[in-house]
């Protein structure tokens, strides 16, 4: 029978936007896959058949391949008795940030196959050997995990640019869902309120509401706050002036700033700083 599995919460308890995975298997089989995260997957032993609702495709340890979110049918074929791959799932939210951080517009862009195959050569295969040399420094570092794929992400987009520009649309299919993180990333550190924002999505608040929960899993208002503050302590410790950073994150005055970040850290911005050590 075969098995379902929900990925990739089935492999880790605390789902991030990037999650790095070392697969191994010793027997063939078949299972039914639901992929919440898009995956970037290096196969190092044996070959992966995969079945999806208007492909099917073989790919072996010479090959890698980009797969959006959805469901797919997957069978590891093992190799003297082993299979293994490397798996870096993101979302899209991460994705969303990739391509904003590279002005990259995707609204516009025609969709091919569901699934993009790479051949590998020298650079593919020593990012591999990266990846296993460092596997327990990215699993344990959100930071470390993002510079890796975005390594590799950027190397796609400057080698295969129409495959990647495939793949990036055919994760965004809905250009309403596009519009609406661009609009919510673009606007993580301004003060427009929450009608503002619904405005610019061309929503009601309500809708606005649904949908931010429906990508975010958390509610605007923390979502904001949580990026205000975490921009804000990080500009504290590279030694920039408070008022500065009030004025930066658009608060209407240092006092609002400085309550809202006692509130959030448990200290002033003054207390803060004095505790920093160089």
């Amino acid at each position: 029978m075969q098995s379902l599995f929900k990925l990739p919460e089935d492999l880790f308890h605390n789902q991030t936007d990037i999650n790095f995975y070392i697969y191994t298997n010793n027997s063939s089989n078949r299972n039914r896959i639901v992929f919440s995260h898009h995956v970037l997957c290096f196969l190092i032993k044996g070959v992966k058949e995969i079945h999806h609702a208007n492909f099917h495709q073989t790919i072996t340890n010479s090959q890698y391949f980009l797969l959006p979110s959805g469901r797919t049918l997957m069978t590891d074929k093992i190799n003297n008795n082993e299979y293994k791959s490397l798996l870096l799932f993101f979302s899209d939210n991460f994705l969303s940030q990739f391509c904003l951080s590279n002005t990259i517009d995707f609204t516009n862009k025609n969709m091919a196959t569901n699934i993009e195959v790479f051949k590998k050569d020298n650079f593919i295969r020593n990012y591999e050997n990266s990846l296993l040399l460092l596997k327990n420094e990215i699993l344990n570092s959100e930071e470390l995990k993002k510079i890796k794929l975005n390594e590799i992400l950027n190397y796609i987009l400057i080698n295969s640019k129409e495959k990647m520009f495939s793949f990036i649309s055919n994760c965004f299919r809905q250009k309403d869902k596009i519009v609406f993180m661009q609009v919510i990333e673009k606007n993580k550190y301004t003060n427009l309120t929450i009608k503002e924002l619904s405005f610019l999505c061309n929503m009601s608040i309500s809708t606005f509401k649904r949908n931010f929960h429906e990508i975010y899993a958390t509610t605007p208002k923390k979502y904001f706050i949580d990026h205000k503050m975490l921009k804000a302590k990080k500009l504290l410790m590279k030694g920039k002036y408070i008022s500065d950073i009030s004025e930066e994150l658009q608060y209407q005055n240092l006092s609002s700033f400085s309550k809202e970040f006692k509130k959030y850290f448990g200290v002033s911005p003054k207390e803060f700083t004095n505790n920093i050590t160089y």
